[in-house]
């Protein structure tokens, strides 16, 4: 599950990219653990890992295996996680990606029928019409979050109240 929430941020965050044609070759994601620790924050351990990325891309599918590499290795199942999250780094214009010697980057960039596809369905019919099996666990749940909430007494499944803002 915390691995499909990580793939569903990479989802949305590669999506934004593609909506301002921006394109990343670093990456950084992140595990809060419910373990206080005095050094990070005594609200939860927080795990920071960067990632290079042999080219640049605002392909989900790209990313999200180089995670999945990365997030197996750090991954410590005898901890109670409680968030992910993923931020893009050195992010670079489509227009002013460098090119290599061995033309790598012309083939990631002109293989991106994929990703104009997705782009082209979420337009027609919505947000996350169409998504990857690694998110599904988490868009089920959330899906199930929403269904219960729309009913009249949401609040009698144990499912957290929503944040509604400060009164002074």
């Amino acid at each position: 599950y915390i691995f499909s929430e990580l793939s569903r941020n990479t989802e949305i965050i590669c999506r934004r990219m593609r909506a301002e044609d921006f394109v990343t070759r670093k990456i950084s994601y992140y595990l809060k653990s419910k373990i206080p620790d005095a050094l990070n924050s005594k609200y939860g351990k927080i795990e920071s890992f960067d990632i290079n990325l042999p080219y640049y891309t605002n392909n989900p599918a790209d990313i999200i295996n180089a995670v999945e590499a990365n997030f197996k290795k750090n991954f410590n199942p005898k901890f109670n996680y409680k968030s992910t999250g993923i931020s893009v780094l050195e992010l670079v214009h489509e227009s002013k990606i460098p090119r290599d010697l061995f033309g790598v980057q012309d083939t990631q960039i002109g293989d991106n029928a994929f990703t104009s596809a997705l782009d082209h369905l979420e337009g027609k019919y919505g947000k996350q019409v169409v998504y990857f099996a690694s998110s599904l666990n988490s868009i089920n749940k959330r899906i199930g979050e929403q269904n219960i909430r729309a009913n009249k007494y949401p609040y009698e499944y144990g499912l957290p109240l929503p944040y509604l803002g400060e009164v002074k």
